[in-house]
């Protein structure tokens, strides 16, 4: 990746690679020791699809182009992670 001074780069997780219906792709995060110079990174976590008092279907739909399927279910950050955690749970890869 390059590093021009002045860029932003912005990571995004698997949550958000299944709302862009893969549009947008996600990466593994890893941190290393050996950085040869500091930066500043934040992460930045959002409830959005959470779900609204008396509303029975929440999560969000992932956004397709025209005439595109979804690949994902309906989702939001809390059941994919609710999902993770169970699946790390009983063993599952």
């Amino acid at each position: 990746m390059s590093k021009e001074k002045g860029e932003l780069h912005v990571t995004i997780g698997e949550v958000y690679s299944m709302w862009s219906n893969e549009l947008f792709a996600h990466n593994i995060h890893r941190v290393s020791k050996r950085a040869v110079k500091d930066r500043i990174s934040f992460a930045y976590f959002l409830s959005q699809g959470e779900s609204d008092a008396g509303k029975a279907s929440w999560g969000i739909v992932p956004m397709c182009a025209k005439d595109e399927q979804p690949k994902f279910p309906r989702t939001s950050a809390a059941m994919h992670l609710d999902k993770y955690i169970a699946s790390m749970i009983k063993g599952e890869s």
